[in-house]
């Protein structure tokens, strides 16, 4: 079967920066020392560089008994952590169905009760961004258990909260652990073998485009119980935990050290651009958006200089200065910016303007599960031939075309059919960069995991947040298709990027021969 994720195993015509599986099997063969001769200190360095697809080189290869294990062990990983990372849809596009009912019980006003998403928001960005960096230090088994002692933590509290302030400290501690979670199960799926990663990313971009798609059913239904179900849900992850423990490492894969400012800088940076995000939503006081910007300004500042000049310190080093997973974070931003708007806004239409109930809402968006899972696999069809950044803003241009629409032709079938391609192209995205990260050097995947999951529901915050903010103004429709700019304008962002960096080259390569 196809996957969205084949720029990760199969290369484009062109050549890439990293050499191709058949290259890499080549490299293997010839560098494996005989047992009986220690490695010439010559070609120490060489032995231990990281091979792409999530493979090691002869000086870090798994014992013969892990090499034996492991293909038992990793039966169902896709299905197995694609389940991991689903639930933490459930914290937004669920919670929202059951947020009326939580305004009347608690007694608080709507604009109050958004902190209870907004601060869902907020755990998820911080944590993953911050998980990410751990994960590369400390091993993804211990962030995965860390993630999940958070969660189970934010749950009781939001079970029990008897106001709208401890509810919304339980949320935000729940959705801290569901960062943590959504991190170890990336950064896990990103360390399979390059053998195993192709099936694996494929399952996982399918079972994510389902779990999305029953995100307003299972709130619907939940909700009829209580309301304080569909506030919680991102708990099932829970459990799935013990099934995904065994395809996470207990060694850490050998990053930098953790360096306690760094991180607490990048949870600052990150926490206070989602709320700058959030403000006008929020109706944040001037003096409060002043300090939160003066304080995101100085840990950004603090997480720049910390992690700049530090040898593979990960974060700017490890995204920001690789092309294709800068492209494809910009990218990801995008869409996930659109998913969420038209998460936020097609039940808002269906329910106000056509008289859906929250359960009819949840059933005519099921069928989007399976048409996102085609449309994931027709474009990964592309991927070898197009390249996995070129593939990726095809989707982004198309998603942000049908979000525009929307304003043409507002029919709940047309709504419905947004949904179903928001759900394909966020799971093409995410699973592609999953693979693309699965190249890279293994002690930096955890890093690239969070700041790309961070940018993704960073991206996601403010597409909600516009959304939600250009209602009064244009009208909840209208405000949708507006949103569809985010996805077309991070693609074209990206193509004039390359562009202009393939221009600079070709100019560089013409003067070359004149200069010698």
């Amino acid at each position: 079967m196809s996957s969205p994720v084949a720029a990760a195993t199969t290369p484009p015509p062109t050549p890439e920066p990293f050499p191709t599986g058949r290259g890499h099997r080549r490299t293997r063969q010839r560098s494996l020392p005989a047992p009986a001769n220690p490695t010439p200190p010559a070609h120490r360095a060489a032995l231990t560089m990281p091979l792409p697809g999530g493979l090691m080189s002869a000086h870090h290869a798994p014992a013969p008994a892990d090499t034996a294990e492991a293909p038992r062990h990793r039966r169902g990983a896709g299905l197995r952590l694609g389940l991991l990372y689903g639930p933490a849809i459930y914290g937004v596009s669920a919670a929202a169905v059951a947020l009326p009912a939580a305004v009347d019980a608690l007694g608080t006003t709507p604009i109050a009760a958004v902190w209870i998403l907004t601060a869902h928001a907020l755990g998820l960005g911080t944590a993953t961004a911050t998980a990410g960096l751990l994960a590369d230090r400390y091993g993804t088994r211990r962030i995965l258990t860390a993630g999940a002692i958070l969660l189970a933590a934010g749950t009781a509290i939001c079970i029990i909260a008897p106001g709208l302030l401890t509810l919304v400290a339980g949320r935000l501690l729940l959705a801290a652990g569901s960062g943590a979670i959504t991190t170890a199960a990336m950064t896990a799926a990103a360390q399979l073998t390059e053998a195993a990663r192709p099936r694996a990313l494929a399952m996982i971009g399918a079972t994510l485009a389902c779990v999305s798609a029953t995100a307003t059913i299972a709130g619907g239904l939940t909700s009829l119980v209580s309301w304080r179900l569909p506030m919680v849900l991102p708990a099932a992850a829970l459990l799935i935990v013990p099934f995904a423990l065994p395809l996470t490492r207990r060694q850490p894969t050998g990053g930098p050290p953790a360096h306690l400012t760094g991180v607490a800088a990048v949870a600052i940076a990150a926490a206070g651009g989602l709320l700058l995000i959030q403000a006008h939503t929020l109706r944040l006081p001037a003096a409060a958006t002043v300090a939160v910007l003066a304080a995101t300004m100085a840990a950004a500042i603090v997480t720049v200089r910390r992690h700049r000049g530090r040898e593979g310190a990960g974060v700017l080093r490890v995204v920001l200065g690789d092309a294709q997973l800068r492209a494809a974070a910009v990218i990801g931003a995008g869409v996930y910016g659109g998913m969420f708007a038209a998460l936020y806004a097609v039940p808002h239409v269906l329910y106000r303007q056509h008289q859906y109930s929250a359960v009819d809402v949840g059933v005519v968006l099921l069928p989007g599960a399976a048409g996102a899972v085609l449309l994931a696999q027709i474009a990964s069809r592309y991927v070898p031939s197009l390249g996995a950044v070129r593939v990726l803003a095809i989707v982004a241009m198309t998603f942000g075309g049908i979000l525009a629409g929307t304003a043409i032709v507002p029919h709940p079938a047309v709504l419905v059919a947004t949904v179903a391609v928001a759900f394909g192209a966020f799971s093409t995205t995410q699973t592609v960069y999953t693979g693309l990260v699965g190249q890279r050097a293994p002690q930096s995947r955890g890093s690239a995991i969070g700041i790309g999951n961070l940018a993704f529901f960073g991206g996601g915050a403010a597409g909600s947040a516009m959304c939600s903010a250009l209602w009064q103004p244009v009208g909840l429709v209208h405000a949708l298709a507006m949103m569809g700019l985010l996805p077309a304008l991070a693609a074209a962002l990206v193509t004039a990027s390359f562009w202009w960096s393939a221009s600079r080259r070709a100019r560089g390569r013409r003067a070359s021969p004149a200069t010698r």
